[in-house]
């Protein structure tokens, strides 16, 4: 995501800026820090009415503390139990979907592809689709 030599680094730090900034009811950025350490966040929205967890970063150094925990948690009680909640995860990141299937979030069955998760190189991760149902 940062290109081959870093070329897109301030770019990406422009994106995570500009979402955090346009906060509203429908998007919103968590962030997890280990003192004065940014060592991770989530970022779930609702798009097309779909409440969906989107991204859970946790540095690779930060994990096993129960930060991912946290960061998934944040959305889920920002949103409350009423409604289904989704997201998409690489479907061969089996440690990632272990994580989410104890969380209570079951695979749909759907492929999950798109075009949001491309590579610079133009390979396409192929992901799945998971779901917390309401209760």
């Amino acid at each position: 995501m940062e290109g081959e030599h870093g070329e897109r680094i301030s770019e990406q730090v422009q994106r995570t800026r500009t979402r955090i900034e346009s906060q509203d009811e429908t998007r919103h950025t968590f962030v997890a820090k280990l003192g004065d350490r940014v060592v991770g966040f989530s970022s779930p929205s609702i798009i097309d009415g779909q409440r969906r967890v989107g991204a859970i970063y946790v540095l690779p150094e930060a994990q096993g503390r129960g930060i991912g925990h946290l960061l998934l948690e944040q959305p889920l009680g920002w949103w409350g139990p009423d409604k289904d909640i989704y997201l998409h995860v690489a479907t061969y990141n089996h440690s990632a979907i272990g994580f989410y299937e104890r969380h209570g979030f079951a695979k749909t069955g759907r492929d999950a592809t798109d075009e949001v998760a491309k590579l610079p190189s133009g390979a396409v991760i192929p992901e799945i689709e998971m779901v917390k149902l309401a209760k």
